[in-house]
């Protein structure tokens, strides 16, 4: 399991970084880059609250507030990263 997540956290940071460096020469691929990035940040936020490793008594005590926050957070990131991408897809099919 361990080497699942760390290979996928692989896979995302470096096609990123390498989006990021593409950019330079083909500016539109920054909303890729920009979607990816996105992406990214949702899923170190949703591995914080899976993976930070409390009891389960701890976890009961957490407030609901606090975590419904992180969800509306969690939310926006990935969904915007997905709206990103989905307009870079657009525009190099109009070009």
């Amino acid at each position: 399991m361990k080497a699942i997540k760390i290979t996928v956290s692989f896979i995302l940071v470096f096609a990123t970084a390498y989006a990021i460096g593409l950019g330079v020469l083909f500016p539109p691929i920054f909303l890729f880059a920009g979607g990816l990035l996105l992406i990214l940040i949702s899923d170190m936020i949703l591995s914080l609250n899976l993976f930070k490793g409390n009891s389960a008594k701890e976890k009961a005590i957490s407030t609901t507030q606090n975590n419904k926050n992180k969800e509306l957070i969690l939310h926006i990131l990935y969904y915007l990263g997905q709206i990103l991408i989905v307009a870079f897809i657009f525009y190099c099919s109009i070009f």
